[in-house]
């Protein structure tokens, strides 16, 4: 199976951030896709630097999971959370960050 290219979507969540115009989201033609001896997930956006406030860091996760993308800040993890399996019986996958659990929704690759 093939892996997917998420050049195509972060190039159409780095065009919704500009019409955002949040303050929070700068440099934003530093931000990447991993390299692939990274250890961050293929559709992670390693940003280079952390969110202060915790509105902006739920947009920025807001707007990347409408992408199939995690934006990522550089203390950020990928982990998943196995504290309640009774409900689907499978572990939800989320971002730890300063500001706590940002949930991950199955991702939605571009055409």
């Amino acid at each position: 199976m093939s892996e997917h290219d998420y050049t195509k979507n972060l190039e159409a969540f780095l065009v919704k951030l500009n019409e955002v115009n949040n303050p929070s989201f700068v440099e934003r033609d530093k931000w990447r896709l991993p390299l692939a001896n990274e250890m961050s997930p293929l559709n992670g956006v390693l940003i280079g630097y952390e969110i202060e406030s915790k509105q902006d860091r739920e947009q920025l996760h807001k707007i990347g999971q409408q992408f199939g993308l995690i934006p990522l800040c550089p203390n950020d993890l990928v982990d998943l959370d196995i504290s309640d399996l009774s409900v689907s019986g499978l572990p939800k996958p989320y971002v730890h960050s300063i500001h706590g659990k940002f949930y991950l929704s199955k991702p939605k690759l571009s055409s």
